[in-house]
């Protein structure tokens, strides 16, 4: 496949929404795959006056490679940093009033994703077309952050009930030990 092709499998796959590809960094990432030997170019046209393409096909050492991640991706759960746990570290910063505002913010940008990505999902069923396959795969990753926005919603609305109870307020000065004494 040349660039054009995998940005097309990209959107047909829905990834541009669901995965953290951008469409600019096909090119580099396939040059750097050529470098690493994980893919070779296999060819080169030209269509009218259209930029030339040039065409890859991954290598064994690539398909090996591929299988890996893949195998790590399956088995090992990934926990990236949520800037929402730090500013829960920081809690006392802002008052209760506003972070229980913000939180009401975040709950209504969680429902709002909710709905685009409904919108989306069906927008890329017509566009696309029915290929059952692909309708099970783009389901199903649908289905997967939509548990993940619904389990986010579900703490976010743990900690506005715990804001709202006081939870989080601080120490009184008395019960504070400074260092030293």
């Amino acid at each position: 496949m040349h660039g054009y092709e995998l940005r097309r499998q990209i959107e047909l796959r829905t990834m541009d929404q669901w995965a953290d590809v951008s469409y600019g960094s096909i090119y580099p990432a396939l040059r750097r795959l050529a470098d690493e030997g994980k893919v070779e170019e296999v060819g080169r046209d030209r269509a009218g006056n259209l930029p030339t393409r040039t065409t890859y096909r991954i290598t064994d050492s690539g398909r090996e490679e591929l299988k890996r991640l893949l195998r790590v991706a399956w088995t090992i759960p990934q926990f990236t940093a949520q800037a929402v746990d730090v500013a829960l570290s920081f809690v006392g910063l802002l008052g209760p009033g506003e972070i229980a505002e913000l939180l009401g913010l975040r709950l209504q940008a969680l429902d709002a994703i909710t709905a685009q990505m409904d919108v989306g999902q069906h927008l890329k069923r017509q566009a696309v077309g029915h290929i059952p396959q692909l309708d099970a795969i783009v389901a199903d990753v649908f289905d997967h952050n939509r548990r993940l926005i619904a389990a986010e919603r579900e703490w976010a609305t743990h900690v506005l009930d715990r804001i709202r109870a006081g939870a989080y307020l601080k120490a009184p000065e008395s019960t504070v030990v400074e260092a030293g004494r």
